[in-house]
């Protein structure tokens, strides 16, 4: 249980700070940072494993990480894809209530179906 709040805390935290950095830098600006956070996080995560991790068992690797994994690398890695996906959801959530705004429940609802596969 206490994962889960801890991930709400999170999720309302990144929509509140690219909330309010969006009325800055604009829509496409957060969909640029929120890229830039992401593509940092996943080559965090691609030096962060052993080359060999595909193909045998961790275990049983043979090559080394470039960054050994460590709590903090993990902490790190997790605070990025908030905000990274934090910033995504912001601006699909405000394109979604322009585009669609005389009628935003089914768009809202179509959304959150496709989302959820």
């Amino acid at each position: 249980k206490q994962w889960y709040q801890r991930r709400v805390r999170g999720e309302i935290s990144a929509g509140f700070i690219w909330g309010r950095l969006s009325t800055k830098i604009g829509r496409h600006g957060v969909v640029m940072c929120s890229t830039v956070i992401l593509c940092i996080l996943y080559y965090l995560a691609f030096i962060s494993f052993p080359f060999d991790a595909a193909t045998a068992t961790t275990t049983r690797a043979t090559d080394k990480p470039i960054i050994p994994s460590n709590l903090y690398l993990t902490l790190a890695m997790g605070v990025l894809l908030g905000l990274g996906d934090g910033g995504f959801n912001v601006s699909i959530y405000a394109n979604l209530s322009t585009v669609f705004e005389h009628k935003p429940a089914p768009a809202f609802a179509v959304f959150k179906f496709v989302q959820s596969l």
